[in-house]
């Protein structure tokens, strides 16, 4: 990426410089950067006020004086971080339908985007539901453009010049396409090399389906990305207590070992939960204590064990019993998580969520 910041080389472009070198180096983006004093050449770009920059010789910023200072240096940056895919910075996903479930996650994370140093891609797909009589889908061209300024609102919205420091909360930006929902979602997270996708479940219900959704349930089951499910109305705690729920702690090893480097940001109290349902306790399972252990404080550690075949329940009572702001689950063959899916399959599962749930596939490594 060319840089080239035009000014009079005094301790305003020199701030603006430092800024510049601060965020792509973090980032871990390529630059060249160059200063232009040369009030002959500044004048030839038909720049009207200094200091100014000029990304890869086309887009012109000018950074604003007085209260739109603030709003016009987080432009810059923004733009710079963007340009470069955002680097190595952790992106998290954030797929919205402007329903008040969604909205309330993308307030969850946002805050969770400051304490993980992410940018936010609130993500729209829009899907046309008209048919004509021939089965054809008519698409409805002010309906899609009206989502889409719906989309550049909100992100403007959670972009807003902030009082106090520059970079005081993280970026937000936003992706704009047609097509099916969770398909879309799925292949966006890939392509943008997502770490984190973030979604709203109802929290109410009788039913899997109605407590998450039929598109979060096909994200959870075919993404490849951890996927937190924020039940509405839950807004963002520090982690402080995670349980982390397990079938078969053998087998669920990776994903625990993820979690403490995630819980480590944190500095969380972990306790981990063995369900069963025929009575084995966490004394025969000598090999994952010690995997965790020897990554963990074990000061912050705690095991326990529950047996029982309401599986839903037993975590759910454990999890408030404990006072704990996330429940963790892992996404493999024969886990948890399989069947609560295969019990709503059958319409034989009750569930109820009252905290966020986190969700991780069993080979993921990214943190």
């Amino acid at each position: 990426m060319e840089i080239s910041i035009y000014g009079t080389g005094t301790a305003g472009t020199q701030m603006i410089r430092h800024m510049i070198e601060e965020y792509l180096n973090k980032a871990s983006i390529a630059y060249n950067l160059k200063e232009i004093h040369n009030v002959a050449e500044i004048i030839a770009k038909n720049i009207t006020s200094v200091p100014a920059v000029i990304i890869n010789g086309e887009e012109l910023i000018e950074i604003r004086k007085g209260g739109q200072y603030n709003a016009s240096l987080r432009n810059l940056i923004q733009k710079l971080l963007k340009s470069g895919d955002y680097g190595t910075m952790p992106k998290i996903l954030v797929p919205t339908d402007f329903s008040h479930v969604s909205s309330n996650a993308c307030g969850f994370a946002h805050k969770l985007s400051d304490a993980l140093g992410a940018v936010v891609l609130i993500t729209h797909i829009y899907y046309p539901i008209s048919p004509d009589i021939n089965g054809h889908v008519i698409i409805d061209e002010k309906d899609r453009l009206n989502k889409r300024q719906l989309l550049q609102d909100t992100v403007i919205t959670m972009n807003k010049d902030w009082i106090g420091e520059v970079m005081e909360t993280s970026l937000v930006d936003g992706i704009f396409e047609s097509g099916f929902p969770a398909p879309s979602i799925i292949q966006i997270g890939a392509r943008e090399n997502v770490d984190w996708v973030v979604m709203g479940s109802t929290g109410e219900g009788q039913s899997f389906k109605s407590v998450f959704g039929s598109v979060s349930i096909e994200i959870m089951e075919k993404g490849i990305t951890p996927v937190f499910l924020i039940p509405n109305d839950v807004t963002y705690q520090h982690f402080s207590r995670i349980v982390f729920a397990t079938s078969d702690p053998q087998l669920d090893i990776p994903v625990a070992l993820f979690l403490t480097r995630f819980a480590k940001i944190f500095n969380s109290h972990i306790y981990f939960l063995h369900v069963s349902e025929n009575g084995e306790d966490w004394v025969l399972k000598h090999e994952f204590i010690n995997a965790i252990t020897n990554h963990y404080p074990k000061s912050q550690l705690q095991f326990e064990s529950i047996h029982g075949n309401d599986v839903s329940d037993a975590i759910e009572n454990y999890a408030n019993q404990m006072k704990a702001n996330l429940v963790v689950l892992s996404k493999r063959k024969r886990s948890i998580l399989e069947s609560l899916l295969k019990a709503r399959i059958k319409k034989k599962l009750k569930f109820k969520l009252n905290i966020p749930l986190l969700v991780i596939p069993e080979d993921y490594s990214k943190l």
